[in-house]
């Protein structure tokens, strides 16, 4: 693990996957640390600064990622102090070279939440990569038989599915970026922040009734539905992974009621290996050593943790079905 910096006087202290972050702007969404750990030495500093003048831009951008409409959602570049994460309009990311410390300048009219949804649901995983560590793009949850990873890209159901688990007792332990790491007893998957992002419709499928939803940034309309470890939806202990579930395309015609066995499904190495690659979290995608050292770990993962593929039908009703299967799986 890399050396880590200083904390700002000014700065308040809070704990995500398995990492003590210091932030000069509030951050709600995150677990508070004590007082005595919030003037301790944190792995990663954020600090928001009034534009992107106070640090280098690059001269040109090595990834571009195109949003729905195939206009640029978020652009990727070197400078002298590192790496910065443009998002047109909205705000732009410095992050150094170690991962250590993250300058934040959005722009005058992005609405705070924005600022902190970019910071922690985009920016955070890559930054995670960059200190040397593993992240999915996948949620998890904890349950009575073993903790379990859905993959899969956006839109996909990972949410929908691990929120349907917390409904019924079994808590959440990550959303949408899942942190492991390879220790003696296995793979450990590290808890994230306590919620789930969610679409209109499956927050009142799921929690008619509940309002606890609150919006996760302004161009989009999804809720981030807050869960806490009391209430037994969020689980803020490292806990070893038993199974990885691939999320596979649906066939319409599917009977779940009748069929949920065939759900789950084998997969063939490559296919595992070329899934978990292919939705690992990177921020320097010309970085050679790092793409092998994704390779290698995933090959591990692959070779300690079960690996399946998951159908999950594009229908609430089913999703009873889809926890009868996983249960089933992991008690075999």
């Amino acid at each position: 693990m890399t050396t880590s910096v200083t904390l700002n006087a000014s700065a308040a202290g809070y704990r995500v996957y398995g990492q003590l972050l210091s932030c000069t702007e509030a951050l709600p969404e995150l677990e508070p640390v004590s007082a005595h750990e919030a003037v301790a030495r944190p792995d990663i500093e954020v600090r928001w600064v009034d534009g992107p003048d106070r640090f280098g831009l690059p001269s040109s951008w090595f990834l571009t990622i195109p949003s729905t409409d195939n206009t640029p959602w978020l652009l990727c570049g070197k400078c002298s102090d590192g790496y910065v994460l443009r998002f047109p309009d909205l705000a732009d990311f410095c992050v150094d070279r170690s991962g250590q410390r993250i300058l934040c300048a959005p722009t005058a009219t992005t609405p705070r939440s924005t600022v902190r949804h970019l910071l922690l649901d985009q920016v955070l995983p890559l930054v995670l990569n960059q200190r040397g560590y593993e992240a999915l793009h996948a949620t998890a949850v904890v349950t009575a038989h073993g903790a379990c990873a859905f993959v899969g890209p956006t839109g996909s159901g990972k949410s929908t599915l691990a929120a349907s688990f917390a409904r019924i007792g079994a808590p959440v332990l990550s959303d949408d970026c899942l942190l492991l790491e390879e220790q003696p007893s296995g793979i450990v998957a590290f808890p994230g922040y306590p919620g789930v992002r969610l679409w209109n419709d499956t927050v009142e499928a799921l929690f008619s009734g509940q309002n606890r939803g609150v919006s996760v940034a302004h161009y989009t309309t999804k809720q981030r539905m807050a869960f806490d470890a009391e209430s037994g939806q969020f689980s803020s202990a490292p806990t070893p992974l038993s199974r990885i579930y691939i999320l596979l395309p649906d066939s319409p015609s599917r009977l779940c009621d009748d069929s949920f066995p065939s759900l789950i499904t084998p997969l063939a190495p490559r296919d595992v290996l070329m899934a978990l690659i292919g939705s690992a979290f990177r921020l320097d995608i010309t970085d050679r050593h790092m793409m092998v050292r994704q390779l290698q770990f995933f090959a591990r993962v692959h070779a300690r943790i079960p690996v399946r593929g998951l159908t999950l039908p594009d229908s609430y009703a089913a999703l009873p079905a889809v926890r009868a299967a996983i249960v089933q799986d992991l008690r075999s």
